[in-house]
């Protein structure tokens, strides 16, 4: 009836056991995998670096180019028909 009552009713224990063991090839496998997923991690961390680098002076050279092109025009006109 509408989940009201008027009494809690105690609720059964639970009890979270689980049993450790203990194997020390296991455990020097997840250690050599963590070091190497942090390798892998700080490496692409750095090439991301690196692209973006490149990608700023691309796109500053692709302007220069841009810029020298309209000027070139410019003049190319202006000489044409002065």
């Amino acid at each position: 009836m509408f989940g009201i009552s008027f009494f809690k009713l105690p609720q059964a224990r639970s009890y979270n056991y689980k049993p450790v063991f203990y194997d020390p090839e296991k455990e020097e496998f997840e250690k050599r995998k963590q070091q190497t997923s942090q390798n892998i991690e700080t490496e692409r961390k750095i090439s991301f670096r690196k692209d973006r680098k490149e990608r700023k002076e691309t796109t500053k050279s692709n302007i220069r180019l841009i810029a020298i092109i309209i000027a070139l025009t410019f003049l190319a006109i202006y000489f044409l028909y002065s």
